[in-house]
């Protein structure tokens, strides 16, 4: 009842694997036209290697849409961070988990939000990318591809 998009990337953090899922969107009736794909609820699966089973849903701190990006990634092998970019928009969303398990998550306050537009002039790729967090300095790096050709070829890093 749920899909990993295949450019989904998993993270492994305390030795489960944590993913951006999203619920199958209900099958397509003959005669009829393709339903509305755009709000289908989101969560993050859990892989729990100890159990062999995946967990609940665990909500996520915002609703993501067709289009969207969402990426994740580990802190300190302990928490779980999250960056979401809504389509159209360029402010980049970062929050950190304060509590990270295979059946419970919990989510601190924003940790960053900043207007990508000034550095970039588009949103990220939805299929690329990566980022890193230090939370004891603040700051961010997200890796994207560029966007100075018709076809990205370079690996650029905005901090």
């Amino acid at each position: 009842d749920w899909d990993i998009q295949y450019h989904q990337r998993g993270v492994s953090l305390m030795g489960n694997t944590y993913w951006f899922s999203q619920e199958k969107p209900p099958p397509l009736v003959p005669g009829e036209v393709g339903g509305d794909i755009s709000d289908i609820p989101d969560f993050l699966l859990c892989f729990d290697f100890t159990t062999e089973r995946f967990g609940p849903r665990l909500p996520l701190p915002f609703h993501a849409f067709y289009g969207d990006t969402v990426t994740l990634s580990s802190v300190r092998d302990k928490h779980l961070a999250v960056l979401f970019q809504q389509c159209g928009a360029y402010t980049v969303k970062i929050w950190i988990s304060s509590k990270i398990e295979p059946n419970a998550v919990s989510w601190n306050k924003l940790f960053l939000a900043v207007d990508m537009k000034p550095l970039t002039g588009f949103q990220f790729l939805v299929t690329g990318g990566s980022f890193f967090v230090d939370e004891k300095k603040k700051v961010a790096a997200i890796l994207d591809k560029d966007r100075g050709k018709r076809r990205p070829t370079r690996n650029i890093a905005y901090i």
